[in-house]
C-alpha cells in the first residue's frame, strides 16, 4: 500500500490533483456500491498521507516560492477552471468519449458488451471482502463519467480506464468457452472485412472528397497504402483468430487478435507521417533553410495569430506570440513582455527591425500583404507561410 501511495504522489506531480482524485473517487464509489467499508482500514491513510506529502510537497512549495503565480495557475486554473468551464476551448458533447472508448477496446468490444453485466454480478470477493473485478469496473466507469461531465475534453483523458478494462477483458476471456468467443469475434471480422473492401476499392474516392486547400490530395493518396495494408493484415489475423477458436486453439486466437490490433495501430500511425506537410512545421522549415540558409538566431521569430506547437521544437527556440494567447494566456499574463497583444503593435516592431521572421496562416499573410506590410516570403505549405522582414 505504501508503494501505491508513492505511485499516487508521482501521478500528482506529473498530472496534478487528478492523480489522487481518480483513485480516491473510484474507491469512494466502490465502497458506496458494495458496502465494503473495511477496505478503508487497510489503506494506511495516515502513513500514506505522510509519504504522499513527502514526495509532492517539496516541489510544489519550491516552485510556488519561486513563481508566485504558480498556485493559482496550477491548482485553480488548470484544475477547477478547466473542469468546470469551457475557457480552454476543449469542450465536447456528452457522448464525446463513446467512440474513443469503442475504438480503444478493439478488438474486444463485443466481448465487453456481452459480458459487462456479469463483470459485476459474477465478481468474486477475497477473504477480506474486496473484489478487484468490481473495483476495476467502478474505476473504469468513474473515469469515463468524470471526464464526460468535464468542461474540457481531449481524447487521451480517459486513458487511465483502459488498464482496468484490460484486466476485466482478460478475466472474461478465461471464463467463456471457445464457441462463445468465436461468436463474439465473428461480427468484428465481418465488419473488418467490409472496411478492408471499402479501403481497397474506395479509398481514392474518399480521399478526393476529404481533400481541400489546407489538406491537399497528394499526401492523402500517399497515406492510402498504409491504411490498406493495415486493414488487410488486421482482417487476415481476425479470420485466423476466428478459425483457431473454432478449432479450440484459444492461445493462438488470442495472439492473433492482439497482433491484429497492434499491427493495425502501428501502421496507421507510422503512415501518418505522409500528412506531415500539413500537420507539422518541419517540412516547410527544412525547405526554408535549404533555400535561404540557416535562420538567424539573434533576431525575433513571431507567430502571428496562431501557435503551431511543432514550431518551437523544430526551430530550436521559443517564438513570440502575436494576437494569440489560447492556453498560454496565464503565462503571458505573468510575463507580458514575451508576447505581443495586437497586430498593430507587432507591425510597428516589425517595420522598425532590421531583420526578423514570422509564421502565419496563408489568409493572414494575404491580408497583411494587402495592407502593405513589408515581407519576403521564404516558404509555405497549405497551412503556414514563413516570411522575413528583408
Amino acid at each position: 500500500m505504501w508503494t501505491a501511495w508513492v505511485a499516487i504522489a508521482l501521478a500528482t506531480l506529473s498530472k496534478g490533483l487528478i492523480g489522487i482524485v481518480l483513485p480516491g473517487g473510484a474507491l469512494v464509489c466502490y465502497s458506496l456500491l458494495t458496502r465494503d467499508w473495511p477496505v478503508w482500514r487497510r489503506l494506511h491513510i495516515f502513513s500514506g498521507a505522510v509519504i504522499f506529502l513527502a514526495v509532492t510537497a517539496p516541489w510544489f512549495v519550491i516552485v510556488s516560492l519561486r513563481n508566485p503565480e504558480f498556485f493559482d495557475f496550477f491548482f485553480i486554473h488548470e484544475h477547477f477552471t478547466r473542469f468546470l468551464t469551457t475557457e480552454h476551448h476543449r469542450q465536447g458533447a456528452w457522448w464525446y468519449f463513446i467512440p474513443i472508448l469503442a475504438l480503444g477496446i478493439l478488438p474486444w468490444i463485443t466481448l465487453v458488451a456481452w459480458t459487462a453485466p456479469r463483470m459485476w454480478t459474477d465478481a468474486p470477493a477475497n477473504a477480506n471482502g474486496f473484489s478487484w473485478q468490481r473495483f476495476a469496473l467502478v474505476w473504469s466507469v468513474f473515469i469515463f463519467i468524470f471526464f464526460s461531465v468535464s468542461g474540457s475534453k481531449l481524447p487521451s483523458y480517459i486513458l487511465p480506464m483502459f488498464p482496468a478494462l484490460a484486466l476485466l477483458i482478460g478475466w472474461q476471456w478465461t471464463r467463456l468457452d471457445d464457441a462463445q468467443l468465436a461468436r463474439l469475434i465473428a461480427p468484428l471480422v465481418v465488419l473488418m472485412g467490409v472496411l478492408t473492401f471499402a479501403m481497397l476499392f474506395g479509398y481514392e474516392r474518399m480521399a478526393g472528397r476529404i481533400a481541400e486547400e489546407r489538406q491537399p490530395l497528394a499526401p492523402l493518396l500517399a497515406y492510402g497504402p498504409w491504411i490498406k495494408v493495415a486493414c488487410t493484415i488486421a482482417f487476415v489475423l481476425g479470420v485466423a483468430a476466428w478459425w483457431w477458436l473454432t478449432r479450440r486453439q484459444r492461445t493462438l486466437a488470442l495472439l492473433a487478435l492482439a497482433l491484429a490490433s497492434l499491427i493495425f495501430v502501428q501502421l496507421v500511425t507510422a503512415g501518418y507521417d505522409e500528412l506531415a506537410e500539413s500537420r507539422s512545421s518541419e517540412p516547410v522549415l527544412s525547405r526554408v533553410t535549404a533555400l535561404h540558409g540557416p535562420l538567424l538566431e539573434d533576431v525575433p521569430f513571431y507567430s502571428i495569430r496562431m501557435y503551431d506547437q511543432t514550431l518551437p521544437y523544430y526551430l530550436g527556440r521559443t517564438v513570440v506570440l502575436v494576437a494569440h494567447a489560447d492556453e498560454l494566456a496565464p503565462g503571458i499574463a505573468s510575463e507580458p513582455d514575451k508576447a505581443i497583444a495586437t497586430i498593430g503593435e507587432w507591425r510597428r516592431r516589425w517595420e522598425a527591425a532590421d531583420q526578423a521572421y514570422a509564421m502565419m496562416q496563408p489568409d493572414q499573410y494575404e491580408k497583411l500583404r494587402r495592407d502593405g506590410v513589408p515581407m519576403v516570403e521564404l516558404g509555405r505549405d497549405p497551412r503556414r507561410v514563413v516570411v522575413s522582414r528583408r
